[in-house]
């Protein structure tokens, strides 16, 4: 009877999820006002729940519309900002195509109960195993299970089995106009070293990058832009290189070129976050290329220490969030003053480069970061490819007021710190145990701990700074294929914790357009993927074998 319950209840369960995901949503085509701009007409689209935006002619754009209630219908009909609707009766306030309240049930319950069959069916063949068996399975076979069922899951399925019987069209980036471009972040980049050279200051229309930026891409100003982008996208490769195979490789003792690194570097390539930096011209990966050069060389050429020292200061000059890494530049955790001295003097080389273009322009830097924290409304870069706690909360609060629950838009910013104190605690816990343990060497947990607090805590993170984990991620994966392979009752101890991460890591491999919309936003799986770390450092912490790479 319990079998059978719980057979019962894991069909109903992914039947729900499966009956939210499966009903078709309808496209209509909207014709914004003439004084409607991108920024407004994206707030507008999260307001009306307008998604996979795609462009038609003048002002027209085609959606898919979440909600086809007659109230949110009846609110984008008669909004000033909408001058027109193609695909909706405007007199009775009803989308053409609309699914009826029971439309799609019987799919999701033959998703539901052929799912909760077939895993039954697994259970019992697992059953009949000599326990052994699964024990000798290398990690690679595990990950590469999870990665195949993402694969499924967030491809497969919405591609090719989607409920329109088409192929779906990639609809990955948020869309901008028409006339900007590939490559739109370079191009607005660029223009800022151009101001700075033509007019004295880079901080116009919104900059709030470090004045080394502008000195990096002042080099590019002389250049067709087609050359730059093609030199930034060539940089960008050639830093996912080092990043995603030599750095696991040169941090961990036991590495070697496995099938498991190669897994996690070529998925990780074709990612939708590496594309997507590469669609906008991005240079996180290059920024990132230098902090974990600087790591690596800490750790594994002493004599070449100020050199790790200056890397790791120009990664922050680039993008301000590497400096969150500097944790990983201690070797000795009980050496306190030598440690502080050391974070002191990072914290001073930094701030003097800061600098670097003169003191007026280090006040407007200053002013526009703060400008940038405060901004609200379309200028706050609130929206799904922003990752960041503040974001996802902002939304889910707007989302929540939207059906009458004031709350947490009342209590935003108290939920944003709550949330952000979890993150800071579970690296603390991270911490407490790489101090106590005391080893020299990387700490891989600590590594992957501080580039997920790289792309949660900013105010402003977008999908295009996801790649920066793919490094970390590896070779926490490396330090344990060792370890795990064969090791008995400690592979049972140790192995929830890592494929929970590896879930979360597959999932952001992939659009959160071919997501189901509970995966929708990529916070909640970084937020997993940082409880799952903090959980396998708890896990190892009493391992005998060999942690040099630690």
């Amino acid at each position: 009877m319990l079998s059978i319950a719980a057979w019962i209840a894991l069909a109903l369960a992914v039947s729900a999820i499966a009956y939210g995901n499966v009903r078709p949503e309808p496209r209509v085509n909207v014709r914004w006002s003439p004084g409607v701009d991108d920024r407004q007409r994206a707030t507008l689209e999260g307001q009306f729940h307008l998604t996979q935006g795609e462009f038609k002619e003048g002002r027209t754009w085609s959606y898919r519309i979440a909600d086809t209630t007659s109230t949110n219908v009846e609110t984008l009909v008669t909004h000033p900002s909408v001058e027109d609707t193609y695909g909706i009766d405007r007199n009775v306030y009803t989308v053409e195509g609309a699914p009826g309240q029971f439309d799609g049930l019987g799919l999701a319950l033959l998703l539901g109960f052929g799912t909760s069959t077939l895993a039954c069916i697994g259970v019992a063949a697992v059953r009949r195993l000599p326990l052994g068996h699964l024990q000798q399975a290398p990690l690679a076979v595990w990950v590469l299970a999870v990665f195949s069922i993402a694969y499924v899951l967030f491809f497969v399925y919405p591609v090719f089995l989607n409920s329109d019987h088409v192929m779906a069209s990639e609809a990955d980036f948020p869309a901008g106009s028409p006339a900007d471009g590939i490559g739109m972040d370079a191009l607005l980049t660029i223009a800022f070293s151009r101001a700075w050279l033509e007019h004295g200051t880079p901080y116009v229309a919104g900059n709030s990058y470090p004045p080394l930026t502008t000195l990096f891409y002042a080099a590019l100003v002389p250049m067709p832009f087609e050359w730059a982008f093609a030199l930034i996208t060539a940089a960008t490769l050639v830093s996912y290189v080092f990043v995603a195979f030599v750095f696991p490789l040169r941090i961990c003792a036991h590495g070697r070129a496995s099938p498991l690194l190669m897994l996690i570097g070529v998925t990780g390539a074709f990612s939708y976050g590496l594309r997507f930096e590469i669609e906008r011209g991005q240079f996180d990966m290059i920024a990132m290329c230098l902090c974990y050069a600087a790591i690596a060389l800490y750790h594994q050429a002493a004599r070449h220490r100020t050199l790790a020292y200056a890397l790791f200061t120009l990664a922050a000059q680039l993008k301000v969030y590497p400096f969150l890494f500097v944790l990983m530049l201690i070797d000795r955790w009980r050496v306190l003053r030598e440690n502080a001295l050391r974070v002191i003097m990072l914290v001073a080389a930094s701030t003097a480069l800061l600098f670097v273009l003169g003191p007026t322009i280090f006040v407007e830097f200053v002013d526009g970061t703060i400008s940038k924290l405060q901004a609200s409304g379309p200028y706050s870069f609130i929206g799904p490819v922003n990752h960041s706690i503040k974001s996802w909360v902002v939304l889910w609060a707007r989302q929540a007021a939207e059906r009458q629950v004031l709350w947490p838009m009342q209590h935003a910013v108290t939920i944003q710190v709550v949330l952000i104190a979890c993150v800071l605690a579970c690296l603390g816990v991270i911490l407490a145990t790489v101090y106590r343990a005391n080893r020299k060497g990387v700490d891989v947990h600590l590594l992957l701990g501080s580039a997920l607090c790289a792309v949660l805590i900013p105010g402003v993170s977008h999908d295009y700074t996801l790649p920066v984990l793919t490094g970390p991620f590896a070779a926490l994966l490396l330090k344990y294929e060792h370890v795990i392979d064969g090791a008995g009752t400690r592979y049972r101890r140790l192995l929830a914790p890592i494929l929970m991460c590896s879930a979360a890591y597959a999932c952001l491999l992939f659009s959160p357009s071919y997501r189901p919309r509970f995966l929708g936003h990529n916070t909640p799986i970084l937020m997993a993927m940082v409880i799952g770390v903090t959980w396998l450092s708890l896990a190892a912490r009493n391992l005998t074998a060999d942690t040099r790479s630690e």
